[in-house]
């Protein structure tokens, strides 16, 4: 094989196997301050992601605080098709996450989302990922 077609080969051969990407996906901020209130029960974060997929995936993720920090990250973690997990669970009594941060293997199949639990353990509020 001569040396140009070679380089071609390699040039298919590379093009045509394709690299997995993962996808980064961020909720809204939350002002966790603004409901961290009293005493007694204390509110929680909890960053979820959700695979509405028909293949496995591999997560990770973490709440974000006001200076872009991570909070409990968490992965990587292999979400079977049609699950959910959290993937951060923040009392607001240790600290303030304000967004939760997401990698995914892509956008269709995933989603995730920043959820606050007031203290009687209901989900009040639920901030989408894009």
């Amino acid at each position: 094989m001569r040396p140009r077609q070679f380089l071609m080969a390699i040039a298919l051969l590379c093009g045509a196997s394709g690299t997995a990407h993962a996808v980064t996906l961020t909720t809204a901020p939350f002002p966790s301050a603004s409901v961290a209130v009293g005493s007694g029960p204390v509110s929680t974060v909890r960053c979820m992601v959700t695979n509405v997929g028909t293949k496995d995936g591999t997560v990770s993720g973490a709440a974000i605080d006001a200076t872009g920090g991570e909070i409990a990250p968490s992965g990587p973690l292999v979400v079977p098709a049609g699950s959910t997990v959290v993937l951060a669970s923040v009392p607001l009594n240790t600290g303030m996450p304000l967004s939760c941060r997401f990698e995914v293997p892509n956008k269709k199949s995933f989603r995730g989302s920043f959820s606050w639990v007031n203290q009687n353990g209901t989900s009040a509020v639920l901030v989408p990922a894009e």
